[in-house]
């Protein structure tokens, strides 16, 4: 049994929070899963980098792409969600844990179609300021929908 442990940036200084829940969770079973590293995690975890692309025409191709396939506009780019469940494969991860509601919508069709169970860990922006928008209320939709238990 492992645990994959996603957040969008897992260098971010004031969420230290996040890189306990990685040490402390499931020791020696989790691997972590960064939407947007600035580079190499300081982390001796098996880890996992989506790459993006560049803001050019090709990414407003891929955000529309992926607001059309999975109904949320930051999901990841098909070809890194691949790349993402053959990660989670290589480590047999058997549940992801989402800290916060859009890095559950970012992950949700991948955790779907690789079925493997989605828990998702609401920290407070993306809760209650976030939830106002009219694209993310969709997504958090489709996320409630999908998701297995939210904390």
């Amino acid at each position: 049994m492992t645990l994959a442990v996603a957040t969008h940036n897992p260098d971010a200084v004031a969420e230290t929070y996040v890189r306990q829940h990685m040490r402390l969770i499931m020791p020696g079973a989790t691997v972590g899963v960064g939407l947007a590293c600035s580079g190499e995690p300081d982390t001796d975890l098996p880890f996992f980098c989506v790459r993006r692309a560049s803001r050019s025409p090709i990414r407003k191709l891929a955000t529309l792409g992926a607001l059309l396939r999975t109904g949320y506009s930051a999901a990841l780019p098909l070809g890194e969600e691949q790349r993402l469940a053959q990660f989670l494969r290589t480590h047999n991860v058997t549940a992801v844990l989402a800290e916060f509601g859009t890095t559950g919508c970012a992950l949700r069709t991948v955790c779907e179609r690789e079925r493997i169970p989605l828990f998702v860990n609401f920290h407070g922006l993306d809760a209650t300021v976030l939830g106002r928008r009219r694209d993310i209320r969709n997504a958090y939709r489709l996320l409630a929908r999908d998701a297995k238990k939210f904390f």
